[in-house]
């Protein structure tokens, strides 16, 4: 990211004598946190710009202000910047030189126009990055009706007549087959390999530290480097931990996270022993903390108030200094005061500043400040006094020294292992004839003790069973999933037991993503052999069990959702393998071959959901000859076994002189003679479809077998060309500064806008000759809005734009986090991160309070803003996980919910939306029945959602039927989780039922609707009745490819129209927004402390402590409604919600009007 998000330059502007002021700041952006394990980053607002962009649009003048957005190639976007706003070079070069890795938004305005800006990353290879462009050009077009686009010359040089986009964005498509036969077999041919001496320097001499995988392009060797500890490895790490200690910690917010955090990052591990003694040495020096700095805040607001009392300020601004800017200057003291981070300002310069602050402040409103030399040493002389920066430097000097003599009371180790990817490249001439295969090693995975204590919860164990785990500690198979992106690790460790180790073994299931491991599962049965297997849209993970022969076998879906399946029964246990020594699962994942500690290879059936069969195989040289045993011609013993092909397969078995290629039918096709003995090589096998090929290798020796038209496969590839079935490139088709906007509208639908994105192209001269193709293009591309060729000298005449619109537009287009899931219980979250709330878990602060600190960021400002006249609804969905259920409200709502693919929602997220003079509050929950999640954890989310939407949404596919039990189970208990309230509860239920087809759709409804009607006929004894008001809908839904699914969407889009508009008109659930975010802030703390008093009445304290607020501004800084109130002595304060009336009637002794008697006028209230 960026390091600066806002910047301010004055420029004199050619035409005009007075100063403009351009402004840069940052709008939107994307978050990538490298502390997190997410895999995929989050779209963000920048929330502290965002409330100066909405300043900025509020001053402007919809009729003369040209409002519009800017996008292209960034070499060229920068110019044209620089043509619109030539005096702001200065300001605007650092945003392309300093340009982040992801794409952002920026806001230029120099007083009269304001262009927001797309600036995105060029490398079209960034997955990431060229799907947040596609979300930021969509952002661009909804807030802006005017796109001006600037293309490189590379858009001219490389351009494209032709798109991959073919029909509709949800027609049909167009297909190819792409078929490969068995004929035509080229007998084996050795070609060269250049290693480069990898193996040599990374495999031992047997080749132990060879890696178990799948059948790929990828050998996975592993090195574990153990040092045991010594003195220099354990004062690194202590001295890179005080390191950032001291850099980062602040006594101010100590917590033991942030330390664990930091122990993280220097790979300091600690025992839970250590864990309370941190906490213990952190709770008794911020105590010292907040005893040492109990005055300071009034001793900074006493300064202040003295320094702005003895100015002469001419005018009547003695009392009013606004109170944002006294709180500034309030702050500014304090951090001063005790921030040892600012022992290098001395009090002089810290006053100069103070006073500096408030001559410019007054100067802008007609004031002046002028403070005599005695009072500025006066002044200066007391900030001395109460200066208490040492005495805090010197608290949390000692609080980080006794921390790090804690973390140095157990010894460390230095333990790591990394696994080293071994890719084999092809290489071919111009001709594309085959030259050789090239090695290349790319950045190890490493996986240190930290990650291990991650993974394994090492805090329990005991000092010396902790050194001696990594010993213990074997990585057994790195396998690479179907999409390249990541891998499946298999690590063999002891078991936990009782804080202990055990004897026996166990097993931890990682997937390995993007940087990141997240552990899919522990496993605790032992001595198992692991295999792998995939195809395009499935992927499947055995373990074979040595001792028993059972067989375990683990589904990894497209999304990314890992399921373990129950254990297979053998149905004729009496052919049973002794142990095993090789074992290879087929690309079609339904057989598996297994070669025994006896060499006697067996096939086993895994096709059947609850049983396997398993035979023994014999093996032929023609199609009517078998032979009994499965051996070689000369009668050798087979010792390792891949397998390779989904349709057809073929199996490689390894022998000590030969390598034997077989086919489906267990018949011999090539066998190929080694000069070596095999015993000493390991083999790999991968295929492009065309060649296959067989890498054998050990440190010493190496080669590689190429055989043409081995493959016998036939699979669907997309089109990509219109005009040629037969060509296929991986080169990119089309023009991406164009494409993108198509892309938008596949992803979010076309917008509904009541004027048309008028989109102007800058044509350099010299490209003049294109402008016909690049309309007939855009025409092509069948894309919602308008494309002009412009050249660089042009008339912007930009059409008015609704103000008020675009904020709430821009305001509705990035969701914020609510809530997160977190051991066992559901986690608020403040301004969407987990950020100093960890006193929501303490006892001694009440409900209403807890409530009162979280903070929905923006959507505060939003709802704030929403009165008691105006109609705000909530809409909900629930539904099993990785089911399109964010697509879906993108699709009806214009939501910006993230769905890249693979990525699954976290929590709950929260998104505004503006549409037909409604207010929308869309909550988006994670999918349920996820095997990371426990039932209690699912009941909290459906809780939430339930106790306040007005409309739920329950997405459900045809195969949804086998949950639905379950899903009614949850529902039941969701209402005894919540008190009952009459705000809450109040919603009805539509089921939503995704993905049917014509031929049943009316039978998808029927079974639907008499379902519901059975639960209706319940009554209040049945959940229906207690969370949704006994009523229900059912809505129809094709996939999302068909060509109704469009008119579906707009048609249950108008269903939440027309409900809303007529049995929900009369019912104003929720009086304002500020009701509405104050529940949801309530029941969020209840579902975290599993505290569910009376909601109400908790509604109630919080609107009481307003009312306190208010009184106490009221009467400490003179914000007085009522002048004769003063005269009277007595002022009422009142207040209305839940249609009831609160008064407060206050008195006082005798009130002070000097600015700095706020105290003494509360004491005498």
């Amino acid at each position: 990211m960026a390091a600066a998000t806002t910047v301010e330059l004055n420029i004199a502007n050619d035409m005009e004598t007075n100063l403009e002021r351009t402004e840069v700041h940052r709008l939107f952006y994307v978050e990538d946190d490298n502390c997190s394990n997410d895999y995929e980053c989050t779209m963000t607002g920048d929330f502290q710009n965002m409330p100066k962009i909405i300043e900025i649009l509020r001053q402007l003048d919809p009729q003369k202000a040209q409002i519009f957005g800017i996008f292209g190639d960034n070499i060229d976007v920068e110019k044209f910047l620089h043509s619109l706003f030539p005096k702001s070079q200065s300001q605007i070069e650092p945003l392309f030189t300093n340009c982040d890795r992801m794409p952002s938004i920026w806001a230029i305005f120099n007083g009269i126009n304001i262009a927001f800006l797309l600036i995105s990353n060029q490398n079209i290879t960034l997955e990431k990055g060229n799907y947040f462009t596609i979300v930021m050009q969509r952002f661009l077009q909804d807030i802006c009706h005017n796109i001006i686009i600037c293309p490189s010359e590379t858009f001219y040089v490389n351009f494209s007549t032709e798109h991959s986009f073919h029909g509709r964005p949800h027609g049909s498509r167009t297909y190819k087959l792409v078929k490969r036969e068995l004929v035509n077999i080229q007998v084996p041919q050795k070609i060269k390999i250049d290693d480069k001496n990898i193996f040599k320097s990374l495999l031992d001499e047997q080749c132990r530290n060879v890696l178990i995988t799948n059948s790929n392009s990828i050998t996975y060797c592993v090195r574990k480097t153990f040092q045991e500890t010594n003195l220099n490895t354990a004062n690194n790490r202590f001295t890179k931990l005080n390191e950032l200690l001291q850099a980062h910690f602040h006594i101010n917010a100590a917590n033991l996270r942030t330390i664990l955090n930091f122990c993280d990052q220097s790979r300091v591990v600690l025992s839970n022993k250590q864990k309370v003694e941190i906490e213990k040495i952190i709770t008794t020096y911020v105590q010292l903390y907040n005893n040492e700095i109990a005055h300071i805040d009034q001793e900074a607001k006493s300064s202040i108030q003295e320094l702005i009392g003895i100015s002469k300020i001419f005018g009547s601004f003695r009392y009013d200094i606004e109170k944002d800017f006294r709180k500034q200057l309030y702050q500014i003291t304090k951090n001063w005061l005790i921030d040892p981070k600012n022992f290098k300002i001395s009090a002089e310069e810290c006053t100069d500043y103070l006073v500096g602050s408030l001559h410019n402040y007054l100067r802008n409103n007609n004031g002046v400040v002028n403070i005599k030399s005695h009072q500025r040493a006066n002044f200066i002389s007391r900030l001395k006094t109460i200066d208490k920066k040492n005495d805090v430097r010197h608290l949390q000097e000692n609080c980080i020294k006794l921390i790090i003599l804690e973390t140095q009371s157990e010894n460390q180790l230095d333990v790591h292992f990394d696994i080293h990817p071994l890719h084999y490249i092809p290489q071919f001439d111009n001709k594309h004839h085959l030259q050789h295969i090239s090695v290349n090693c790319s950045v190890p995975i490493q996986i240190t003790f930290n990650e291990l204590n991650l993974f394994m919860n090492l805090s329990e164990l005991s000092e010396s069973d902790r050194l001696g785990l990594p010993r213990q500690v074997k990585i057994i198979a790195c396998f690479s999933t179907n999409d390249g992106k990541s891998e499946i690790i298999i690590i063999n460790r002891p078991n936990i037991n009782n804080g202990k180790l055990s004897e026996k073994t166990g097993y931890t299931i990682l997937l390995y993503k993007n940087g990141f491991f997240k552990k899919i599962s522990d496993y605790s049965r032992s001595e198992i052999h692991p295999t792998y297997a995939s195809s395009q849209n499935s992927q499947t993970l055995v373990f074979y069990h040595k001792n028993t022969g059972d067989i375990t076998r683990w589904s990894l879906s497209e999304s990314g959702e890992f399921k373990i399946h129950s254990v297979l029964d053998q149905s004729n246990s009496f052919t049973k393998p002794n142990g095993v020594k090789s074992l290879a699962l087929t690309a079609a994942q339904n057989l598996l071959i297994l070669i025994d500690s006896n060499s006697t290879v067996y096939s086993i059936d895994i096709s059947n959901e609850n049983t396997t069969f398993t035979s023994l195989l014999c093996k032929s040289t023609n199609n009517s000859t078998y032979e009994t045993n499965f051996i070689t011609d000369n009668g050798e013993l087979y010792g390792r076994v891949q397998t390779i092909g989904e349709k057809n397969p073929i199996f490689f078995f390894q022998a000590k002189s030969c390598i034997d290629i077989i086919d489906q039918n267990y018949c011999q096709i090539f066998s190929i003679k080694l000069n070596q003995n095999s015993q000493f090589y390991k083999m790999q096998i991968f295929t492009d479809f065309v060649d296959t090929y067989c890498v054998l290798f050990n440190a010493q020796v190496n080669e590689v077998y190429c055989i043409q038209n081995l493959i016998s496969d036939t699979r669907i590839e997309r089109q990509e060309s219109s005009s040629n079935l037969d060509k296929s490139t991986k080169q990119y088709i089309g023009n991406r500064l164009l494409d993108i906007i198509k892309r938008g509208e596949i992803q979010f639908g076309v917008p509904d806008s009541f004027n048309e994105t008028q989109y102007r192209l800058v044509l350099s001269r010299e490209y003049s000759s294109y402008s016909d193709k690049i309309k007939k293009y855009f025409k092509d591309l069948s894309v919602s809005g308008q494309l002009t060729i412009v050249y660089e000298k042009m008339d912007l005449n930009c059409s008015t734009t609704d103000i008020e619109y675009l904020i709430k537009t821009m305001i509705s287009r990035v969701p914020l986090q609510l809530c997160t899931i977190e051991m066992g219980t559901l986690v608020p979250l403040n301004n969407g991160r987990r950020e100093r709330m960890d006193h929501l878990s303490s006892k001694s602060f009440r409900i209403d309070m807890k409530a009162r600190e979280i903070s929905f960021s923006y959507l505060d400002y939003l709802l704030n803003n929403i009165n008691e006249n105006e109609n705000i609804r909530i809409v909900g969905i629930i539904g099993r996980q990785s089911t399109g259920k964010s697509y879906l409200l993108n699709k009806i709502f214009q939501t910006r919910f993230a769905v890249a693919a693979g990525r699954c929602t976290d929590g709950i997220w929260m998104s505004y939306v503006f549409l037909e003079n409604i207010h929308f509050i869309i909550l988006d929950c994670e999918g349920l029945f996820s095997d990371q999640r426990t039932d209690d954890e699912e009941i909290k989310l459906i809780s939430l959602l339930t106790a306040v939407c007005d409309i739920t949404i329950l997405s459900q596919d045809l195969g949804f039927s086998r949950f639905q039990d379950r899903l009614f189970a949850f529902l039941s208990q969701a209402v005894e989780k919540i008190s009952k309230s009459e705000k809450l509860f109040k919603g009805i239920l539509l089921v939503a039922i995704r993905d049917i087809s014509d031929s049943n759709a009316q039978e998808s409804f029927d079974a639907a609707e008499k379902k519901f009607l059975d639960l209706q006929s319940k009554g209040k004894s049945g959940f229906l009745e207690q969370l949704f008001s006994n009523t229900f809908k059912v809505q129809l839904v094709h996939h999302f490819e068909n060509r109704n699914f469009d008119y579906e969407i707009k048609g249950l889009r108008q269903l939440f129209f027309n409900y809303i508009n007529t049995e929900l008109q009369t019912s104003h659930r929720w009086e304002n927004g500020k009701n509405l975010a104050d529940r949801l802030k309530i029941l969020l703390v209840q579902l975290y402390t599993d505290d569910f008093i009376d909601s109400d009445e908790i509604h109630c304290e919080m609107k009481l402590a307003e009312l306190i607020e208010r009184m106490k501004k009221a009467w400490t800084r003179f914000y007085l409604d009522d002048e004769e109130n003063i005269a009277l002595n007595e002022q009422i304060i009142k207040t209305i919600f839940d249609n009831k009336e609160y008064l407060i009637k206050l008195h006082h002794v005798k009130l002070y009007l000097e600015e700095n008697a706020s105290d003494q006028n509360f004491d005498n209230i």
